[in-house]
């Protein structure tokens, strides 16, 4: 079984012109976001300016966004608009398209380009979750992620216990559909992430 985590305070922290910005994964772990050549990134940005915030231009890749704290206003030009509550709505929506935000926030980005599959899921209370299987071809690869929103929460798959804090994430690849995960919130709530790629581990 293979269970990684991802420390809050060991992601690097990276400056972009509203805030900062922290990559947690991306896979393959060769690629990178500036090649766009990855098959799913997984990242937290806070956004420090109360104006009206552009979104990058990603033709290609499908984004899935939750606020995890401070209430956004986001704007997609010719599609919808939506106010986002921390925990509450999850939007998913083209790269491509012309879309903004007005709010200091901070959010969690799940993107996915061409071949992968994903959803988020918000866990508000203790007990057992389960992974769900996004893989659409035999030879895909599933991934699924908490990112910890609580204060503390614990997490025990197959007999392992993990102690996780708030903004750490923990990652599973190939999880047991089968095996439940036991989650014990304490102060706040969690996102699951679920993604399933064509793009075979090496």
């Amino acid at each position: 079984m293979s269970l990684r985590v991802f420390r809050a305070n060991e992601v690097v922290l990276s400056k972009w012109s509203g805030g900062t910005s922290q990559q947690y994964y991306v896979y393959p772990e060769n690629t990178t976001y500036a090649e766009r050549n990855f098959a799913f990134r997984i990242s937290v940005a806070t956004a420090e300016l109360d104006t009206a915030m552009s979104y990058s231009y990603l033709p290609g890749i499908t984004r899935h966004l939750v606020m995890l704290e401070g209430v956004s206003r986001v704007t997609h030009v010719g599609q919808y608009e939506v106010v986002m509550h921390p925990y509450e709505e999850i939007d998913v929506f083209d790269g491509s398209w012309s879309s903004s935000a007005i709010g200091k926030v901070t959010d969690l980005n799940l993107m996915l380009t061409k071949g992968s599959n994903g959803k988020m899921t918000v866990i508000e209370n203790s007990g057992e979750v389960w992974a769900e299987n996004m893989c659409e071809r035999p030879t895909g690869l599933q991934h699924t992620a908490l990112f910890c929103g609580a204060e503390r929460a614990v997490v025990v798959i197959g007999g392992v216990i993990t102690e996780l804090f708030k903004g750490d994430l923990l990652l599973w690849e190939a999880p047991d559909l089968k095996l439940p995960m036991q989650v014990q919130l304490y102060g706040g709530k969690m996102v699951k992430i679920d993604v399933g790629t064509h793009l075979a581990k090496d």
